[in-house]
């Protein structure tokens, strides 16, 4: 998925896991054949929301988390890739 983008299904579920009602969000998102994957996914983060005292400290969680997410993804990138190098099964004869 993408950061910040939620349906209207998972938005319910993430407040309803934040304010400590998973149980409500989990029923929710029972009725999608994805639905159990969306807890599975965003545990970590929306357990770190939960502990926020307010909205500030969750908006400042927020962007830590996505800046974290920009670098492992520039990270992730700047490594080379075996599928980068060409196709291992014709060689360069040059």
């Amino acid at each position: 998925g993408n950061p910040c983008k939620l349906s209207c299904v998972e938005a319910y579920a993430a407040a309803f896991y934040i304010v400590g009602l998973k149980e409500y969000g989990a029923r929710l998102l029972s009725k999608f054949k994805w639905g159990h994957s969306f807890y599975e996914v965003n545990e970590e983060l929306l357990e770190v929301y939960s502990k926020c005292k307010n909205g500030a400290e969750v908006v400042e969680k927020q962007i830590e988390f996505l800046r974290k997410e920009k670098e492992e993804k520039a990270n992730y990138n700047a490594k080379s890739d075996y599928f980068d190098s060409g196709n291992p099964n014709r060689v360069n004869t040059r």
